[in-house]
């Protein structure tokens, strides 16, 4: 069928490249444009997917409810239909695929949530991708034109209707505005500094051996901008974090060694378990008011909730901090958190068995992939931002070494 049929593999001019070769740019623009050579239909599901995710964490328009399971059912079908397209691939993994896609079903038949469902099916369909490069280029495209977007709208709004904008505030203890804090159109400053965060760890994972000093300036200039405005210490920290990151690799070969890609692989095992005690077991008072009480949260969600195996459904809550003052909690902030009270046993422990095999895998360059996947488990702690399509691209990384299909890099 003519919708079948695929543009021609991404930049059929690379090579696989070892971390002693040079990249060279004989073809830039090609490489430029890769992520239009992508599978017809991954891109439409890729796409449709971007799309929603994006609509409702932003605030532009408001997303119905019968528009959102709209968008996900069309996502689902045409990545469910590039993975059949695939077939001669997966043929030899249909356990492993039905029972990941039942896991993340049931979760949201259970939960209510879409999350695992889709981080899955995300996973899941990017595994046939011959260069993962390619993806991430497409990924990177779309946030920094939205965000790009963004800002441009709300610099028009600013000269127009300053007051109209809507800020987010960070009070003192005895109640007065410490801050104003922009968000940009997103549903909460912390998203859109996650969105620069993992935007600049999309660039630093794509240009890592070509990236220089200005680069790095440049990078964390972004930092301090996203400190500024939005107030986002964790990605201001983060995105900091980034180039540090990149540059012991660049001067160590750090991240190139079998004991590196063992500590990160077991690192989401250990955020899970320490979740999981903190706000449980080991749960006092005095630990609840860290992380701008979060902890207490997760305790709330630990005694109200419990842990189950498919998840259970998020009840908002509140707590009284040790500075008195009430917590209305109506999101998670936290993705082990999600994972354990939320989302559920088998996904968390799917997806720590997927950031396992990843981390492990040779078949990726391991000093451009385990940066980007220690600055996504890091911020998990703070933010269950890593389980949003539109945010994270780290999760596409995740599906090829399930299957342990041969890889290949774009030159970048």
């Amino acid at each position: 069928m003519a919708i079948t049929t695929q543009i021609k593999n991404c930049c059929s001019n690379c090579s696989q490249i070892n971390s002693e070769s040079k990249p060279e740019m004989n073809n830039d623009s090609a490489v430029m444009h890769s992520f239009l050579k992508l599978p017809a239909l991954y891109v439409i599901g890729f796409s449709v997917l971007y799309l929603r995710s994006v609509l409702s964490i932003t605030t532009l328009v408001e997303l119905p409810d019968a528009l959102d399971k709209s968008l996900l059912l069309i996502a689902s079908a045409f990545l469910l239909l590039h993975c059949v397209s695939k077939l001669d691939l997966y043929s030899k993994h249909i356990a492993l695929i039905v029972l990941s896609v039942s896991i993340g079903f049931i979760s949201y038949l259970v939960s209510g949530e879409t999350a695992s469902f889709v981080v899955i099916l995300a996973v899941l369909s990017t595994a046939s991708i011959t260069d993962i490069d390619c993806v991430v280029r497409y990924w990177l495209f779309l946030s920094v034109a939205l965000m790009l977007f963004l800002i441009t709208m709300f610099a028009i709004q600013m000269v127009c209707d300053p007051q109209g904008i809507k800020y987010f505030s960070r009070l003192s203890d005895s109640g007065l505005i410490l801050k104003k804090r922009w968000s940009f159109y997103f549903s909460h400053p912390n998203m859109f500094g996650a969105m620069v965060l993992m935007s600049c760890s999309a660039f630093v994972y794509l240009y890592q051996n070509r990236i220089g000093f200005i680069h790095y300036f440049l990078i964390l200039l972004i930092a301090l901008f996203v400190f500024a405005l939005s107030d986002s210490k964790t990605s201001s920290i983060l995105i900091c974090l980034l180039v540090v990151l990149s540059v012991i690799q660049r001067l160590f070969r750090l991240f190139d060694t079998a004991q590196a890609r063992i500590l990160v692989g077991l690192l989401p095992l250990g955020a899970f378990l320490i979740v999981y005690f903190v706000s449980g077991p080991l749960y006092t008072s005095s630990l609840g008011g860290l992380l701008t009480g979060r902890i207490s949260l997760w305790h709330a969600c630990y005694v109200n909730q419990g842990l189950s195996l498919f998840g259970n459904k998020f009840i908002e809550t509140t707590s009284i901090g040790v500075n008195g003052w009430t917590y209305y909690y109506t999101t998670l902030d936290c993705a082990y958190a999600s994972g354990l009270f939320v989302l559920g046993i088998a996904f968390s422990l799917w997806f720590v068995w997927a950031v396992w095999k990843c981390a492990r895998w040779r078949g990726y360059d391991s000093g451009r992939v385990l940066p980007a996947l220690i600055i996504m488990l890091v911020l998990g702690f703070s933010e269950v931002h890593i389980f949003t399509f539109a945010i994270c691209y780290v999760n596409l990384f995740l599906g090829r070494p399930l299957f342990e299909f041969p890889e290949r890099t774009c030159i970048g």
